[in-house]
């Protein structure tokens, strides 16, 4: 409609996850303004057209609208990050920093010259990244120091052992974009190129970084890079996985793993290094303080040197509590007179032009999916949204209604919404909401639906017999159909407890084979449950639901105080065990209706796929959804578990996978009255293992192994 403007900061999911909607996957529909690498690692990871996007130079002003420039600035985070200065035909000039790292460069270095005249001449409001806004994250070591840090580890070890190199599987936990300075320092030390996948490695090259450092030959390399979480939970203290890199370096060959997982949040726990002896392998886990967000001394210097009118926080907002907290810390920082001068300004001006309305388009949209319908007080228009068609706000009394809201704090909850932003996504229609059971008064007291299940769990399942003697259905513990998640949960379970890797894999054939008797389509669903997964990596979807929010949810599940499960999880380190601790302590009137692995399974992918307004809550309630219908402790732990895509049971696709076509012989060998010789299982398994190698699609591997297409 030519009023809104879309502007993408840089390609990290919290930020281009509204862009997976469909209606931005046709080229031409909108245009969005981006930095050319921004750009191009949109198209490659999200597959918005290169056609929808407008590449902007760096530190050039461009006029992207009639009333509206723009300039683009290194925002010092990751490849591709920009902060934007928006300068209006008015004369307002409005700075959001989107994730930054604030360093002495932005007030020296020629590249931040755009930055430096704009504060000379004065910001009316910044849009702050305020990740990092409690004292005590009150200092964060220069990425600088952490490199180095790192980089004489490496060396200490490689002097004292001259087989470090290659005898040592050294894992860097990162994100899909961000931390490329921590492989990079790890490679030159250890005088090898980190191994990276297909993706990354394309990743790698859009953003321009030095090839000659990465490698795709996985036998080349004792250096890797692994998933976030691979390594540990971060959130709110470090908790280690061993078992992750255990397995992998067992796979490898190796006997000794070195991890480091660089992150900010290292300033809340004082132990750095977790080393334990996991079966084989000897495991050593180093958190080093690494990040590309600002301190909060960062933040509180970066304040104090534009000097702006106001401040709106894009992180922690959560409510008008939560907003007053973090502006309080720049309340000193802030020219405060200058909303009084404005307003007088604009209130002589107003009295001239007697009341003409003003004509600018100032609405500026970020793509952002944690915004939950915080439309401030001062936007004066509100154009489409993805979904939506556009619509205003009456614009009684603009002047007074904008300048009003610059010396106080805004009223509503704020992430990334102000007067150059409006909304980024549909909010979601309420008759579209989840319907919950309603929670009891008391304590732990829950009422639960009343509708009687159609699967009953009888008894634990018997999935640990030898296949010879398994039954698919009587030794399955559960009547009717589907197969109920509360079988897959006491399995997983009977996994984690047992370290053998034959009794595994027992479990694992005999679950498969127990789907396919009772209901063929649970047998995807449960392997990405297996996995820790909801689709294949290529799809790029990811559940991605963090700490914070999923205690919130277990809290009004179990109804169990936050206090409390904070306690709990300092104490275990894990979140599913916490959440079965917890929900062994709840009573109910009626026992929870039993889910089935698909249905289970579907609510992570709508929480995987929930995006644009109202996400946040729309994933909130689904969670809790999930929790209330866990029947035992059992689902509680895995439901969780999975949910943070760590179900901890020492399996992956290498032993997964084969127990799917090894199920797949046993049940066709069953509906002809034989029994599978162990050449026909042993070549099952190997045979879908291969296919996986050459074509890396879980769901498409066993819909040819369980249709007996493997060649």
């Amino acid at each position: 409609h030519g009023s809104v403007l879309w502007v993408l900061s840089h390609a990290h999911a919290d930020h281009y996850s509204g862009l997976q909607h469909s209606s931005w996957l046709s080229p031409g529909r909108r245009k969005i303004f981006a930095s050319e690498v921004t750009a191009r690692l949109a198209h490659a990871i999200v597959g918005v057209p290169l056609e929808s996007f407008v590449m902007l130079p760096m530190n050039t002003p461009v006029e992207i609208h009639p009333m509206v420039k723009m300039t683009l600035v290194d925002a010092n985070h990751c490849p591709g990050a920009c902060m934007m200065l928006f300068e209006f035909g008015s004369g307002r000039r409005v700075l959001h920093t989107g994730d930054f790292r604030f360093c002495d460069a932005f007030r020296s270095d020629v590249m931040y010259a755009p930055l430096q005249e704009l504060v000379a001449k004065g910001f009316e409001s910044i849009y702050l990244d305020t990740t990092y806004c409690h004292p005590r994250h009150a200092s964060i070591p220069d990425r600088d120091e952490t490199l180095l840090e790192v980089g004489r580890d490496v060396e200490r070890r490689v002097e004292r052992d001259a087989e470090y190199a290659t005898s040592t599987l050294q894992l860097i936990a990162t994100y899909t974009i961000g931390k490329e300075r921590v492989l990079e320092e790890v490679a030159r030390r250890s005088g090898q190129s980190v191994f990276v996948d297909e993706r990354r490695y394309e990743l790698l090259q859009i953003s321009g970084r030095d090839m000659e450092l990465y490698t795709r030959d996985a036998g080349s390399s004792a250096v890797r890079a692994v998933k976030w979480g691979t390594l540990g939970e971060t959130w709110p203290y470090f908790r280690p996985n061993f078992a992750a890199p255990a397995d992998l370096a067992q796979q490898l060959g190796y006997r000794r793993v070195v991890g480091y997982v660089p992150t900010g949040w290292v300033s809340v726990s004082q132990q750095r290094t977790f080393a334990k002896q996991h079966g084989d392998v000897h495991v050593e886990i180093r958190v080093v303080p690494y990040s590309e967000h600002s301190s909060f001394n960062e933040l509180q210097e970066f304040v104090k040197w534009v000097r702006p009118m106001r401040i709106v926080p894009t992180v922690g907002a959560t409510d008008d509590v939560a907003v007053g907290k973090l502006l309080s810390h720049f309340a000193h920082l802030v020219d405060s007179q200058a909303s009084k001068r404005a307003f007088l300004a604009k209130m002589r001006k107003s009295a001239r032009d007697a009341g003409a309305p003003e004509s600018e388009d100032d609405v500026v949209v970020l793509l952002d999916d944690t915004n939950d319908d915080n439309d401030a007080d001062d936007i004066v228009i509100i154009s489409e949204t993805l979904h939506g068609t556009a619509r205003k706000k009456p614009r009684v009394q603009a002047s007074i209604k904008r300048f009003a809201t610059l010396s106080t704090p805004p009223q509503k909850p704020v992430t990334t919404v102000g007067p150059v932003v409006a909304d980024a996504v549909e909010r979601p229609n309420p008759a579209d909401q989840i319907a919950l059971p309603k929670q009891s008064p008391g304590k732990n007291f829950v009422v639960s639906p009343s509708k009687p299940p159609a699967v009953v769990m009888l008894e634990k399942p018997a999935v640990d017999k030898p296949a010879a003697d398994y039954r698919p259905v009587e030794d399955a513990g559960f009547s009717g159909t589907p197969t109920p998640f509360g079988f897959l949960a006491h399995a997983m379970e009977m996994m984690e407890q047992d370290s053998s890797r034959i009794v595994k894999e027992r479990i694992l054939v005999n679950v498969f084979r127990t789907c396919l008797a009772t209901s063929p389509a649970d047998v995807i669903p449960a392997v990405f449950m297996l996995l820790g997964r909801v689709a294949d990596e290529q799809d790029g979807l990811e559940l991605s639901v963090g700490g914070h929010t999923l205690i919130r949810c277990l809290s009004e599940a179990l109804s169990v105080s936050l206090d409390s499960l904070k306690a709990k999880y300092r104490e275990v380190g894990d979140l599913g065990t916490v959440a079965a601790s917890s929900k062994s302590l709840q009573r109910t009137l009626i026992a929870p209706r039993t889910s089935s692995i698909s249905s289970v399974f579907d609510g992570f992918v709508q929480i995987a796929k929930a995006t644009g307004k109202g996400s946040v809550q729309s994933k909130k309630i689904i969670i809790t959804r999930l929790l209330r219908g866990c029947a035992s402790t059992a689902e509680t732990k895995f439901c969780v578990r999975a949910l943070v895509s760590n179900v901890r049971i020492g399996a992956n696709w290498r032993s997964v996978l084969p127990a799917v076509g090894k199920a797949a012989v046993w049940h066709r060998c069953a509906a002809l009255g034989t029994v599978p010789s162990e050449d026909e299982l042993a070549n099952a398994g190997n045979l879908i293992l291969g296919n996986y190698c050459v074509q890396p699609s879980v769901s498409r591997c066993c819909e040819a192994a369980l249709t007996g297409d493997g060649d």
